[in-house]
């Protein structure tokens, strides 16, 4: 499969010049591109590399602009087409020996003692089948179908098969259940995200608190992105089937008059441009699927952006988890029969630093907003101290 779209000897090279950049052990290359009983793929170990260390993420990109595609060519690559991701380690990191992750699809808080965290071996996140990743793929699209089904009237639901969803106009009122949905499925979400619930209380609140805007705004890109027609329109249609126009944002509230209405959409409106051109619609165009989002959804989660708000063993643990989630994508594109499926990880993964950048700008945006005291009536909700937080 790899021969059709790659030679192996073009993905050791690269891995042969990180080797001698001294990231990688050039021992061990040697020793695997020979001894093919070591279950050595160049190709597949330089995309697990290409996360984690910035040098080999430009050589992917510059692999990714000799075979262009979709997303190569699409507006996104003018903002990161240099940009090594957000959700990598920096290369002092290195050297610090991994702290092992073990995959399960449930966390059993039994396990931590002491308020330490269990250390599995390595072996036994090498042997995980996969269970896990499908398991979570399951559980996302149940998830979403859920918080949608929690949001619609009986009416609609009733008419659906018949007439499909029925979209209107986002109104503020629509906060108020917006918020409790997109809260009870944060925390849902989180719990099937082991080892989440053995860590300690900081390091969960810490992570809840820097992974919650990603993840809402994940969710919204992605079901944008399904609904080409709206999206050919420029309407931003979002979970509950309703939809922001173009020249509106989504923080408009009950009470705003004109200069206020204004003043919000000169703040939160080119952040909304920027996503809409280079997040929903290369989605859309890519025919984004689930997996792939329950991919981007690991990855920002375990991101090592959040490094600095977390505890020593929870970076070892974040990174094992990055690189779990990218070989169990990786394995589920061979099954499935994806054609070229290292050129499609490479593109999925080329989204992730832009998807990171528009959330710190959404969350900049709503601070902005929030000073001027445009963003007030938000503040009974849960979003401004869980999601727009002083740490984004």
């Amino acid at each position: 499969m790899f021969d059709q779209w790659m030679p192996e000897a073009a993905a050791t090279t690269i891995l042969e010049k990180n080797s001698k950049d001294g990231f990688i052990n050039s021992e061990f290359i040697a020793k695997n591109s020979i001894n093919k009983s070591y279950n050595f793929d160049p190709i597949k170990s330089l995309i697990n590399l290409a996360i984690l260390q910035p040098p080999t993420w430009q050589r992917l990109i510059q692999f990714l602009s000799e075979h262009p595609s979709s997303l190569t060519t699409s507006p996104l690559m003018q903002f990161i087409k240099s940009e090594p991701p957000h959700s990598v380690d920096s290369e002092e990191n290195f050297d610090v020996k991994p702290f092992a992750c073990t995959p399960s699809t449930s966390a059993d808080t039994s396990l931590r003692k002491n308020n330490k965290i269990s250390a599995p071996n390595d072996d036994e996140l090498a042997n995980d089948d996969g269970e896990e990743f499908e398991t979570l793929v399951t559980s996302y699209i149940e998830h979403i179908k859920h918080m949608n089904r929690s949001m619609i009237s009986i009416d609609d639901f009733l008419r659906e098969p018949e007439d499909g969803p029925k979209f209107r106009k986002m109104v503020p009122s629509d906060v108020d259940k917006l918020s409790t949905v997109e809260l009870s499925g944060l925390l849902y979400w989180l719990e099937k995200q082991h080892p989440f619930k053995l860590l300690e209380h900081s390091d969960r609140e810490a992570l809840l608190k820097r992974y919650s805007v990603r993840k809402l705004s994940l969710d919204h890109f992605y079901n944008a992105s399904k609904h080409k027609e709206m999206v050919a329109e420029g309407k931003f249609a979002m979970l509950n089937n309703t939809y922001v126009p173009p020249n509106e944002t989504g923080f408009e509230g009950v009470t705003d008059d004109e200069k206020t209405r204004q003043a919000k959409f000169d703040i939160f409106r080119p952040t909304l441009d920027r996503l809409w051109s280079t997040i929903v619609i290369p989605f859309s165009k890519m025919n984004v699927t689930d997996a792939e989002i329950v991919t981007l959804h690991i990855l920002l989660l375990w991101s090592a952006q959040n490094n600095r708000y977390v505890s020593a063993p929870v970076k070892e643990i974040m990174r094992k988890r990055r690189e779990w989630a990218v070989t169990r994508l990786f394995e589920h594109y061979q099954e499935i029969g994806v054609s070229d499926p290292v050129i499609r990880l490479g593109e999925i993964l080329l989204l992730l630093p832009e998807i990171e950048v528009v959330c710190d700008l959404h969350c900049t945006d709503f601070q902005v907003a929030k000073l001027f005291q445009f963003c007030d009536s938000l503040s009974s909700y849960w979003y401004d101290k869980w999601c727009y937080t002083s740490t984004d």
